[in-house]
């Protein structure tokens, strides 16, 4: 399993990429890859910033940042928080072993 600060810091680099990034728009294989991080771990992750709403989930399965989608959310303070991390935590443990 994941420790709280590895999570933590998975999170804040992904939060970090779509912010230098605003137009960054990737699919969990993409994602996955340029993280260097296993399906279940990324699944997890997207998971927990989308909850979040920091990201947002296209029609075409790709991630982009909520406030770039249609709408334009905002960003609630408690993601730039590291609030994430509990939610990815909740999401690890209601989660399967393996993730298909």
């Amino acid at each position: 399993m994941i420790v709280p600060e590895a999570i933590e810091a998975l999170l804040q680099r992904v939060r970090g990429e779509h912010l230098e990034m605003p137009g960054l728009r990737l699919t969990l294989a993409q994602a996955a890859r340029l993280w260097d991080l296993d399906r279940a771990t990324c699944q997890l992750l997207m998971h927990a910033l989308t909850h979040a709403r920091f990201l947002a989930r296209t029609a075409d399965d790709a991630y982009v940042r909520a406030d770039s989608s249609p709408g334009k959310q905002r960003i609630p303070d408690s993601v730039r928080s590291g609030d994430g991390a509990a939610s990815m935590e909740r999401a690890v443990a209601r989660s399967p072993a393996t993730v298909p």
